[in-house]
């Protein structure tokens, strides 16, 4: 962000809105496709020092004049969680200063990469920290296409990984003050961001600042506000947002669509107009079909508005027809008070330093994370308030949730458990809804520093439960200037959707640019491993001796199991576990319980055909089901004692969008294929009870229900049947 923000921010003419509020689209801005760009990793990086520059754009003192605030005592947590704390797994430093006064600090992860964006540079690193690609200019990824964006300025990135298409996409606005502006978009040709690039390019006659990126499935959401530099002053013109057309810029296409709403500003106010939006940023599965994306923008009373406030406006988007494109107010939803302190931003203290550092108050902290769940939606996001008038900077926290009618804020609270300043915050949910939180932390005797805390899902409301943890401590202060972030990210691994990555800024040497900037991970949940979903009996023998079942601890917290199911029936047939188990019983980090599961079969009548049990599992922290599976035609002695014969091959496993089952069949046979969800219901079926000819049957699931909902990702289990043989198999479905 290359204003000079804002010593100085604002309360002009006040208003409020009483109506939805509405705009409709322009047509001046075009999505430009520049071309295809030769392989990341063939490509020489691109590396230059970068000229110290403290914020050069001043806000009018004309228009701008300071409003009177009172501290805000409302929602305050003032004591730490007393869970245990937070262990960091991933620890490794991040790009260094390019000479920039802030770093914009940005990052995200896939299943493979961390991609991390630093102001005008950045690099890709393995998830044990090996680094693939980098230090490079931002300006790399574009460079095979001359233009005047190579020879601007670059700051602002976002990268976002793109789980539903297994795709990345890379942004920098690009600029040359009192000239022209660029919003540079990059989307990448296949999984490896090391590969070929998809470039674009928006071009702006005014300063698209600050711009926000949110992953959706119809489109890649922009929001931007918009400055106008004349000299060495900015007056702000108005927040737009936009919608780039997704599935034309994954595939290349030489014209995407894009459509674009602006919102003038009569005030010329950040604060007092409407602006700063942030999209909402997909993760894990996508929501129903058709769900606009929401933006959210915080507004403080001191502002001119009745009450300090989150503010919901939905983007509608309709590519077959863009007429039918709707940018529109669709909540506000009061907050507990806050107070911004927007009047002076710069109320950070550090240790030996007179210099006080940025805090930002204005704007809603990146990201505006969304999930969609089985019964609910919802939104988390978090920005920056002073608590008690005497400069002490705080992050306040919010869950929003929508159980099918309104969105509402379900949780909220400004987390100030000492003395110590906590600003520039990221918070995002894992797929369980257990959420953490990011920031800087800084005081008149703590070092600009970072530190996490968290709240599992099952705590009581309002509540960081879990502790803060230091995640890197600084030693020394920034001089000269008192810019700081402008933001940082906490994203979450789309490979297990519970794994927490986060990148910020800290101070180790004094200076006015000597920031550097940290990436780690962590996992809040308690969610134990089993060494299989599934226990299919295939022999008398296994039955009488037991096939194994381990269940192993791989967090760092202790694990209770409160209550497990020792035995059951599998159609008829009892099973029992060996030995059995004392409840409750506590496993430490990286413990394992050893069980037998077997089955007796001389108590019981042979079930005719494939039946199953579960082997129910419960800890405090949620439930779990482990498939007894049996079947009469498959319990032979002569049987081997494991599946390598199984006639049935998946591919992909685990997958995106859909997968096949490829089945062998030797004589002419019926082939049915049922699949379940983890709580064994039925989801799908495939196949007939009509007999087909020998050879390979390829069926294909879309990943859809029967009422042809897409199912949300997670384990299910597949049921295939061959004339009068069964087989169960498990299969993974990413997103």
């Amino acid at each position: 962000m290359k204003m000079m923000i804002l010593s100085i921010l604002l309360l002009c003419a006040g208003f409020g809105f009483s109506q939805p509020q509405t705009c409709t689209p322009k047509n001046d801005r075009k999505l430009m496709f520049l071309g295809k760009s030769a392989p990341l990793n063939q490509k020489t990086p691109l590396i230059e020092k970068h000229p110290f520059e403290e914020g050069f754009i001043k806000l009018n003192p004309a228009i701008y004049q300071p409003p009177q605030q009172l501290p805000s005592q409302a929602a305050l947590q003032k004591k730490m969680g007393e869970n245990a704390p937070i262990v960091v797994d991933q620890d490794f430093e991040g790009l260094p200063s390019d000479g920039s006064p802030n770093p914009d600090t940005e990052g995200d992860v896939g299943p493979d990469h961390y991609f991390q964006m630093v102001k005008s540079q950045f690099a890709i690193w393995d998830k044990t920290g090996n680094m693939l690609y980098g230090p490079a200019d931002c300006k790399t990824l574009w460079n095979d296409f001359p233009g005047p964006w190579l020879d601007m300025g670059w700051t602002d990135p976002v990268v976002l990984y793109d789980h539903l298409a297994d795709r990345w996409l890379a942004s920098c606005m690009v600029y040359e003050l009192n000239v022209e502006y660029y919003e540079m978009v990059a989307v990448s040709a296949t999984p490896d961001p090391l590969g070929e690039w998809y470039c674009y390019d928006i071009w702006f006659d005014v300063m698209p600042d600050y711009p926000k990126f949110g992953l959706w499935p119809d489109a890649y959401y922009l929001s931007i506000n918009e400055w106008e530099i004349n000299g060495s002053y900015g007056t702000f013109t108005g927040a737009s947002v936009m919608a780039l057309n997704r599935e034309q810029m994954l595939a290349g296409e030489p014209d995407p669509d894009m459509v674009y709403f602006h919102f003038d500003a009569p005030n010329h106010s950040t604060t007092a107009d409407v602006g700063s939006f942030l999209p909402s940023d997909l993760d894990g599965p996508p929501p129903p079909e058709g769900t606009p994306n929401i933006f959210v923008c915080v507004k403080d009373d001191t502002w001119g508005y009745p009450e300090d406030r989150l503010w919901l406006w939905s983007f509608s988007i309709d590519w077959d027809d863009m007429s039918n494109c709707s940018f529109t107010e669709l909540a506000i939803l009061p907050t507990a008070p806050f107070d911004s302190h927007n009047w002076d931003q710069d109320f950070i203290h550090q240790p030996n330093s007179t210099i006080k550092l940025h805090s930002l108050s204005h704007f809603l902290m990146y990201r505006l994370q969304y999930r969609y769940h089985d019964d609910h939606q919802t939104l988390v996001c978090n920005h920056t308030v002073e608590t008690d008038g005497a400069e002490h900077g705080a992050v306040r926290w919010y869950a929003l949730r929508n159980d099918g009618a309104d969105w509402l804020i379900d949780q909220q609270s400004t987390y100030v458990p000492n003395e110590e300043s906590r600003w520039m915050g990221s918070v995002a949910m894992d797929r369980d809804g257990n959420l953490a939180v990011g920031y800087s932390v800084s005081g008149d005797a703590t070092y600009p520093s970072i530190r996490a805390a968290g709240r599992r899902y099952n705590d009581p409301p309002g509540q960081l439960t879990i502790p803060e943890t230091e995640i890197k401590t600084g030693s020394a202060s920034q001089t000269n200037h008192g810019r700081w972030g402008d933001y940082s990210t906490l994203s979450v691994d789309p490979t297990d959707d519970l794994t927490f990555w986060y990148t910020q800024e800290y101070m180790e040497t004094s200076g006015p640019v000597n920031w550097q900037t940290r990436i780690v991970s962590f996992r809040l949940h308690k969610n134990p491993d089993f060494s299989a979903d599934s226990l299919i009996f295939q022999t008398a023998i296994q039955c009488a001796e037991g096939l194994p079942l381990v269940l192993t601890n791989p967090t760092g917290y202790d694990m209770e199991i409160t209550d497990i199911k020792n035995e059951g029936l599998v159609g008829t047939v009892p099973w029992f576990l060996e030995p059995t188990v004392s409840l409750p019983l506590t496993l430490s980090p990286g413990a394992s319980l050893d069980l037998l599961v077997k089955v007796d079969l001389a108590t019981g009548d042979l079930p005719a055909g494939f039946v199953y049990d579960t082997l129910a599992i419960t800890t405090y922290y949620k439930h779990y089901a482990i498939t007894i599976g049996l079947n009469e035609d498959l319990i032979s002695a002569s049987q081997p004692a494991t599946m390598n014969n199984d006639p049935v091959t998946i591919v992909p496993n685990p997958f995106f969008d859909q997968t096949t089952f490829a089945i062998t069949v030797n004589e002419k046979s019926p082939v049915q294929v049922w699949i379940f969800n983890s709580q064994f219901t039925c989801m799908r079926t495939l196949g007939s009870d009509e007999p087909v000819d020998a050879g390979v049957v390829r069926l294909t699931w879309d990943g859809k229900s029967e009422t042809g909902r897409t199912v949300s990702a997670g384990i299910y289990y597949v049921i295939i049947r061959i004339g009068g043989q069964a087989y169960l198999q498990k299969i993974i479905k990413t997103r």
